[in-house]
């Protein structure tokens, strides 16, 4: 397509509502994203019925790179107040160092003692992913006593490592009172998608 046809497009797209235009027989093989002005137009004034991913230059489409997941049934207890490594480790190592990371993890939290609570946060190495102080989510025992047992406690977060170097993902659990449980005989499952370009 020659300059001036493409200035004809653009005059077009300056002149009328972009909502009731449909264009079907333009051809993009040769149009790059550089190209084209969106500085009024928005995704839904565009019907792109047979326009597929592979026509466009100099877009990026994001995608999931790779999936990690791994599972413990074993139990992990606790009785410090500061968070501890239960025994749910994750490992992966990102293909490029602009990847995002997205951490899906999911286990059973309890605590043997009225009045305490266990909480759980998902930790890259030493840094917290969570809240400092209640992680991503906790349970507590009532007053009675009677335990909200192996409560199902699943948390999602996304990270940025930046680095093309194996990486782990674990969850750590720490209790205001008693003796918590991360497990307690239950599946626990954590799984980890790379998403990039």
């Amino acid at each position: 397509m020659n300059d001036e046809l493409l200035n004809v497009y653009h005059d077009i797209g300056n002149t009328l509502n972009m909502s009731t235009v449909t264009i079907r027989a333009l051809s993009v093989s040769t149009i790059t994203a550089t190209s084209i002005t969106t500085t009024s137009m928005t995704a839904t004034a565009i019907v792109t019925q047979s326009l597929t991913a592979t026509s466009i230059s100099g877009v990026a489409l994001g995608k999931i790179r790779q999936v990690v997941c791994g599972k413990t049934t074993s139990d992990f207890s606790t009785t410090q107040t500061t968070f501890q490594t239960s025994n749910l480790t994750v490992n992966i190592t990102p293909g490029v160092a602009t990847s995002s990371v997205v951490v899906v993890a999911c286990g059973a939290l309890t605590n043997n003692t009225s009045g305490q609570e266990t909480d759980a946060a998902l930790f890259r190495g030493n840094t917290n992913l969570c809240d400092s102080t209640f992680g991503c989510g906790a349970t507590r025992v009532d007053a009675t006593g009677m335990t909200l047992a192996n409560v199902l406690s699943c948390f999602v977060t996304m990270d940025a490592p930046s680095a093309v170097v194996a990486t782990g993902y674990q969850i750590k659990i720490k209790v205001s009172g008693g003796t918590g449980h991360f497990g307690n005989s239950a599946t626990q499952n954590m799984c980890l998608f790379e998403v990039g370009v």
